[in-house]
């Protein structure tokens, strides 16, 4: 009975084995601008989006500028972005003189509007290297 344990072991483990290890995919640097009406965005968050909505990967925008890793594909890219508005004491949500509203154009999350990327599967500098300028006025 031994002898026929042995041969399903010999089958069974390496199966397991072989599902193991890092199956994480590929990420690679990409980095660049983003400005609205010729000024960077001070923070915010930028998305790149796969156009099934399948994967994501997201970066911080700092003085208008990102950095971040993705996933190599064509792109759909999100922008977020808020600032102050200040008004009387306890305006905001936890009881703040300010609220936090968003200034990106609504039309920029609109599919004839919507920004897109394709980001390289390459480590060479600037190959991924994106820069969004964004205006106000359609």
């Amino acid at each position: 009975m031994c002898a026929f344990r042995f041969p399903v072991f010999l089958i069974v483990v390496p199966m397991i084995l072989s599902g193991c290890g890092d199956a994480a995919p590929d990420r690679f640097e990409v980095r660049g601008t983003v400005s609205l009406d010729g000024e960077p965005i001070p923070s915010g968050d930028i998305y790149f989006e796969a156009p099934d909505g399948s994967l994501m990967d997201a970066g911080l925008i700092k003085d208008g500028a990102f950095a971040f890793h993705a996933q190599p594909g064509s792109k759909l890219i999100s922008i977020k972005a808020s600032k102050k508005k200040y008004g009387a004491p306890g305006i905001g949500p936890r009881g703040e003189n300010y609220i936090l509203v968003r200034y990106i154009p609504v039309r920029y999350e609109q599919p004839e509007y919507r920004l897109k990327a394709e980001v390289q599967a390459s480590s060479e500098e600037n190959v991924n290297r994106f820069d969004f300028k964004l205006t106000t006025e359609p």
